[in-house]
C-alpha cells in the first residue's frame, strides 16, 4: 500500500510540473526586450540637488531598446510587435549609506517592430519627487549626508522597461545599472 501511495505522489508531482511548465510556455512572449548599447547620462554625468538648471529632475540623453525575435529563424508577424507601456527606476546607494530616493513610476508610448529599434532621448530617471525627499533633499539643504557625513551621495541607478506584445502578452527588458552622483 505504501509503495502504491509513492507511485501515485510522484506520478501527481510529475503531472503538476510537466502542466506548470507547459502553461508558462504558453504565457511567454515570442519576443525580448533589450537594452543597447550604453546609458548616456545628460552632462556633466552627475546630478545636482539645488542646481536650477536640472529644473528638479535629471534625464538620460540617449538609451535604444530593441526587440529581439526568439525564434531568429521563425516567421515574425505585427502581433509581435511591443507597444510600450511604462518603466521603473529603484535606487540602490553605492557608498555606505542606506536611504535612497523612492522608486520612479513612469508611463512610457511607442512601439516597436520584432527586430526594431526604438530610441529613446531626454527622458528622465529622476524627478522632483525623488529630488525633495530625504537623502537628497538633506544633502540639498546641509550640503552633507548625514549617514556618510559625504558631500555627495553615489547611487545605483536600476531601470527596467515594461511592454506588452499586440497579441496581449507582457514583455519587460532586464534591468539596466548606471551609477550617478549627487551633489549639493
Amino acid at each position: 500500500m505504501k509503495q502504491l501511495m509513492r507511485t501515485a505522489t510522484l506520478a501527481f508531482v510529475a503531472v503538476a510540473v510537466l502542466g506548470c511548465q507547459a502553461s508558462t510556455d504558453k504565457v511567454d512572449s515570442p519576443v525580448i526586450l533589450t537594452i543597447e548599447g550604453s546609458t548616456t547620462i545628460v552632462t556633466p554625468g552627475f546630478v545636482s540637488v539645488s542646481d536650477s538648471q536640472t529644473a528638479g529632475w535629471a534625464t538620460i540623453e540617449s538609451m535604444t531598446l530593441k526587440t529581439v525575435v526568439k525564434e531568429p529563424n521563425a516567421t515574425t508577424s505585427a502581433l509581435e510587435s511591443v507597444e510600450m507601456e511604462s518603466y521603473q527606476v529603484t535606487y540602490r546607494r553605492a557608498d555606505r549609506g542606506t536611504q535612497v530616493p523612492s522608486p520612479l513610476h513612469e508611463s512610457l508610448f511607442g512601439s516597436i517592430a520584432p527586430g526594431s529599434t526604438y530610441t529613446l532621448s531626454g527622458f528622465p530617471f529622476m524627478r522632483l519627487s525623488q529630488l525633495s525627499t530625504p537623502p537628497l533633499s538633506v544633502l540639498a539643504t546641509r550640503g552633507l549626508d548625514p549617514e556618510t557625513g559625504s558631500a555627495t551621495i553615489l547611487l545605483n541607478v536600476d531601470m527596467q522597461f515594461f511592454a506588452h506584445t499586440f497579441s496581449g502578452k507582457p514583455v519587460a527588458s532586464e534591468v539596466k545599472t548606471f551609477t550617478v552622483e549627487v551633489v549639493p
